[in-house]
């Protein structure tokens, strides 16, 4: 019966919560992984990349695509779930980590 209460308390990362995280700014993958080392610090299991009004970083161009792949091998690395929206202000999502 310990186990069950072990993952209670401490659950696993597909159990825990997962934020939409506002991309809205100018987009830097330093930066964007320095936040998801917040995010996991914070307890939560992973997160949904979600563009926003006032994102500056072309949406779907070279830069958007290296802030994604930046993020979805940070999520790997740390055994988090990343989920990226697939149109801005939308609810469409895809697994991608």
């Amino acid at each position: 019966m310990t186990e069950p209460l072990s993952h209670f308390q401490n659950p696993p990362n597909e159990y825990r919560e997962i934020p939409f995280w506002s991309w809205n700014d100018e987009l830097d993958p330093s930066e964007l992984v320095r936040q998801i080392d917040l995010i996991q610090k914070a307890g939560w299991g992973g997160f949904f990349m979600h563009a926003r009004v006032g994102l500056r970083t072309p949406y779907m161009g070279d830069d958007w695509m290296k802030c994604v792949r930046a993020c979805v091998q940070a999520a790997h690395e740390r055994g988090m779930g990343a989920w990226l929206t697939t149109k801005i202000n939308g609810p469409a999502v895809l697994r991608v980590a």
